[in-house]
């Protein structure tokens, strides 16, 4: 079953969705900056998973025992950087819902005392 719109709703809808050219010129122009900015950002991923794996093919063979040890702290590295970034973001959100404080407690300057 199809839907049933009149002329003049399919009008509107078709007006919306392929005749906007500025809507779609918007749209495009998006999608390039997002092109743009996942192109770079997806290098430099690829750059640094690659200077890891070498890294530690490179420690495997001459110093073993002291890439063993790493490998075995870095989840805790992992972990804890987690757990950094979980509460930054947090305190991110706790910062700009909290309300503005109330000043009304202090005073002019000639309540200092130096």
């Amino acid at each position: 079953m199809g839907v049933s719109c009149s002329h003049n709703e399919w009008h509107l809808v078709i007006n919306q969705v392929f005749c906007d050219g500025h809507h779609w010129l918007l749209h495009f122009s998006d999608i390039k900056v997002i092109r743009d900015g996942m192109a770079d950002k997806v290098s430099v991923v690829l750059q640094y998973l690659s200077m890891t794996i070498a890294g530690l093919i490179i420690a495997l063979v001459y110093a073993w025992r002291l890439a063993l040890v790493t490998l075995a702290i870095a989840p805790l590295i992992g972990i804890s950087t987690g757990l950094i970034v979980v509460v930054s973001i947090i305190t991110k959100i706790q910062q700009r819902t909290a309300p503005f404080p109330n000043f009304s407690c202090v005073q002019g300057p000639s309540s200092v005392v130096i």
